[in-house]
């Protein structure tokens, strides 16, 4: 079992990395970037880099957390109707967006600008999904794995499309946002 400390301090470093792999492909441009210069724009060795991440890309792409766990753990053990716990949930998340937001809008920026690295950002939205999905099935007990992928699919759209908004206009506030989108979800299933 990992200590608390040492898994904060292999967090901070991941997190150092990912900074530096932001930070040169904003300065720099993403096909100038290699591991080499992020390893050492973040201070870290070539080996510590691979220790890390598997490419470049993973480090860019990296997030230190992709959801509240506090919140997510009360969606999951919550036994109240759905949207009501839903909404507590993504409105919890869209403040930990909103708190990494500069963060968050440099990363889509450098995706627009390099195509390319839109799978590996498919890929974590789909990373996502699936740690929604083991809450949902914690608690909905007896859910087939279908339906569990079915609803994190839907929540999973509904944080892109609240994140479209507010990565595209910046005084959109992101907790209004997943508000919004939670509306339309109402008014569908009305």
């Amino acid at each position: 079992m990992t200590s608390p400390l040492r898994e904060r301090r292999r967090q901070e470093t991941a997190d150092q990395i990912a900074a530096a792999a932001l930070d040169l492909a904003c300065r720099d441009g993403w096909a100038a970037v290699t591991a080499d210069a992020i390893a050492a724009e973040a201070g870290v060795s070539r080996r510590t880099f691979f220790n890390y991440f598997p490419s470049k890309d993973d480090a860019l792409l990296h997030s230190g957390h992709t959801w509240d766990e506090a919140a997510l753990e009360r969606f999951a053990t919550s036994t109240g109707p759905l949207l009501p716990a839903l909404e507590e949930l993504l409105v919890a998340q869209s403040a930990v967006m909103a708190a990494d937001r500069d963060r968050f809008l440099r990363v889509v920026g450098v995706v627009e600008a390099n195509p390319d690295l839109l799978p590996g950002m498919l890929a974590r939205f789909h990373e996502t999904e699936q740690v929604f999905a083991g809450a949902y099935a914690r608690r909905s007990p007896g859910g087939d794995d279908l339906h569990a992928q079915a609803v994190a699919a839907v929540v999973g759209a509904l944080l892109r499309v609240s994140a479209h908004e507010w990565v595209h206009d910046p005084r959109a506030d992101p907790q209004r946002s997943v508000r919004r989108v939670l509306d339309a979800l109402r008014a569908l299933t009305a």
